[in-house]
């Protein structure tokens, strides 16, 4: 199984920067770029902005919020690799969005202008993925507490 990083690049236009700072990403003025590094070569991309908002602990770099992609416009350049990426790993006709979490950021972000800075954290794509596998086949997977209630659970065909 191949394991991919995400690094994203944001451009943001910002007006301070404070030791607690909060963002709201403009799609129009933001930049989502990802490299996806591989035994053979390495992948250069970029994805779209729905929304966003990122909190900032300028002091720790620490970060929290909610970063919503555009999965479907992730382009990098190569038209059949691009193809491939959202027919057999993104599965962006059945996932066309998902949502970024970040955890840290690196950089230094201007008081006024544009600043370029590395987000760090997670992405759901990945856990909406697994998460409709072990719903579609709840008796392979093995949990040690009790992961879902009876109400909760749904009949296979009833999931998207």
């Amino acid at each position: 199984m191949k394991t991919f990083r995400f690094s994203f690049v944001l451009i943001l236009l910002c007006a301070a920067a404070q030791a607690q700072t909060v963002f709201q990403l403009d799609p129009s003025k933001t930049e989502i770029h990802f490299t996806l590094h591989d035994v053979l070569h390495t992948v250069h991309g970029t994805f779209k902005l729905k929304r966003g908002t990122i909190q900032l602990d300028s002091e720790t770099g620490n970060a929290s919020g909610e970063i919503v992609i555009d999965v479907a416009s992730g382009a990098s350049g190569s038209e059949s690799r691009d193809h491939r990426m959202h027919k057999e790993i993104l599965e962006s006709q059945r996932y066309p969005e998902t949502v970024f979490t970040p955890a840290h950021v690196d950089g230094h972000i201007a008081p006024e202008g544009e600043s370029q800075i590395d987000v760090q954290g997670t992405m759901q794509a990945v856990t909406s993925v697994v998460e409709g596998w072990i719903r579609e086949y709840p008796e392979q997977w093995l949990w040690l507490h009790r992961r879902w209630r009876p109400e909760d659970r749904k009949p296979a065909e009833a999931l998207p």
